[in-house]
């Protein structure tokens, strides 16, 4: 396995790819499912959305899903 990359002392690793996202909680947060790179499918883990510091590869996810919800407003949903 990689070691990660040190970012203001901070360990970080490199999303390889984002693969699903999912809302959860009484907050209807965002959390992504995210395949790591270098490691094994059945090490992909489900990250919040402001966790992630990948824009372009967030966007890659939106523009292939374009139906998914990106955001949730009270009232409703906002989808892109």
């Amino acid at each position: 396995m990689p070691a990660p990359d040190l970012i203001d002392g901070e360990p970080e690793w490199e999303v390889k790819a984002v693969l699903a996202l999912r809302h959860f909680g009484r907050q209807c947060q965002l959390q992504y499912l995210v395949n790591w790179k270098g490691y094994l499918v059945s090490k992909n883990s489900k990250e919040l959305a402001e966790h992630l510091q990948t824009p372009d590869l967030l966007e890659e996810f939106h523009k292939i899903h374009p139906k998914v919800v990106k955001s949730i407003k009270m009232g409703g949903t906002q989808p892109i």
